[in-house]
């Protein structure tokens, strides 16, 4: 009876004599605490040697729940910096011995619970455990087409990825095209699973062509024009112009409109050339409706020297410089996109530029579109600045106090080197 409470009768007891007992009566044991077996022995010895030992069965459980325990967090651990997806492909590249170990359990754990703390699911073991024992060379996947009959055959296979490697517009249209002309004679996803790292022309990566950037070497030379559209919240939609410079990155001129017109373009072109006076300019936009035969000189009197550039076009690249800080304007200052109506749209606008021409530029180091246009750059020494604080921090370091320090043999006898790392005297 106490075997049985303890759940140790087969250790002690044949299965031949276990089955003689009703499952009942075996199902009341097991019900019942070790103790209460205990207790109904007449001699006071065997009560003390049994206490014993089952404290130190007790103990040995207790021990391999904490050790299972730490199994299970660690396992949590490796999944959760593999990722589950590289975590996966890892066992499954190493199924062999991933089988071993489950394997080699031995009673120790219940399999289905190493198997959901390893996040593997009884199906997928098992099909493991039959393509490792049933290995096959003439199966594509390696396991015997007798135990899989539904599975293509290694010759079909090799036949399947022979076409796809023979190349066509696209996988679908491969496959097609085979099954018509009797080449094969297999579903469109079986046909995609075995050619599956097999790339056509549509899925080739295209010839990155490398990108021409348009760089000014001083203010005033090189400007950009463009239109992006804001939506209010009560539902009207707005154009803002701008004007930036290249150099300096900064916004020289900028307006308002309920509409697109290639005359509130040239105003605010003729603003910005108000403010900054370059004597010679190259002015690039896009090839909008905004912007054709807007410097024509018969229908607006341009008196200043511009070249008119259009993106895209006779070698020019793209205008993306521009657009590089409208998706600033909207999305570091994503309150102009919560503008309620035009006058409240005008005054977030106008408070938002202000904020990103005072914002340091990372293509200018610590200094913003602002100083750079104004030419006021050069007044902060970054380098000496950082100098300066690397060696106040060295001596602050030096003399602070530690507690784990105290009892170190090192604290006496130490120097530093040259660029401040400890060294031990001893």
């Amino acid at each position: 009876m106490l075997a049985v409470s303890t759940r140790k009768e087969k250790e002690f007891y044949p299965e031949e004599f276990l089955r003689t007992i009703p499952r009942s009566t075996l199902s009341l044991w097991r019900s019942k605490p070790p103790h209460f077996f205990i207790q109904q022995f007449e001699n006071p010895e065997n009560v003390a040697a049994v206490q014993r030992l089952l404290n130190r069965d007790s103990h040995e459980v207790e021990m391999r729940k904490r050790i299972t325990d730490s199994y299970f967090k660690f396992l949590q651990f490796i999944k959760k910096q593999m990722g589950d997806k590289d975590y996966l492909n890892f066992l499954s590249s190493n199924k062999r011995e991933f089988i071993k170990v489950v394997d080699s359990l031995d009673g120790a754990i219940s399999q289905n619970i190493f198997l959901e703390a390893a996040g593997i699911s009884k199906n997928r073991y098992w099909t493991w455990q039959v393509e490792e024992k049933v290995k096959c060379s003439s199966s594509y996947d390696s396991v015997c087409i007798r135990r899989r009959p539904h599975k293509a055959a290694l010759a079909e296979v090799r036949a399947i990825r022979r076409i796809a490697r023979n190349g066509g517009p696209n996988k679908y249209a491969i496959w097609a095209n085979a099954i018509k002309q009797g080449k094969i004679a297999v579903g469109k996803q079986t046909f995609y699973t075995y050619t599956k790292d097999i790339l056509t022309e549509k899925q080739r990566p295209k010839k990155q062509v490398p990108r021409v950037k348009v760089r000014a070497t001083a203010v005033n030379q090189i400007w950009h024009a463009d239109i992006s559209v804001i939506r209010c919240l009560n539902g009207k939609k707005y154009y803002l112009y701008c004007v930036i410079d290249n150099y300096s990155r900064a916004i020289l001129a900028w307006r308002l409109a309920n509409k697109i017109r290639k005359e509130i373009s040239f105003r605010v072109l003729k603003k910005a050339h108000a403010i900054a006076t370059p004597e010679k300019l190259n002015y690039m936009t896009d090839g909008g409706s905004e912007n054709r035969g807007i410097l024509l000189p018969n229908f607006w009197g341009i008196r200043f020297n511009v070249v008119h550039w259009v993106a895209g076009k006779n070698g020019h690249p793209s205008n993306s410089m521009i657009e590089r800080v409208f998706h600033t304007l909207k999305n570091e200052y994503k309150r102009v996109l919560e503008a309620q109506n035009i006058t409240h749209l005008k005054a977030v606008v106008h408070e938002v530029i202000e904020a990103y021409m005072d914002r340091p530029h990372s293509a200018h180091g610590v200094y913003s579109p602002r100083e750079v246009l104004m030419n006021q750059t050069g007044w902060f020494d970054q380098k000496t600045t950082l100098e300066l604080a690397y060696k106040k921090r060295l001596i602050s370091n030096r003399k602070a106090s530690c507690k784990n320090c105290q009892n170190c043999s090192c604290l006496s006898e130490y120097e530093w080197d040259s660029v401040g790392q400890f060294r031990c005297g001893q």
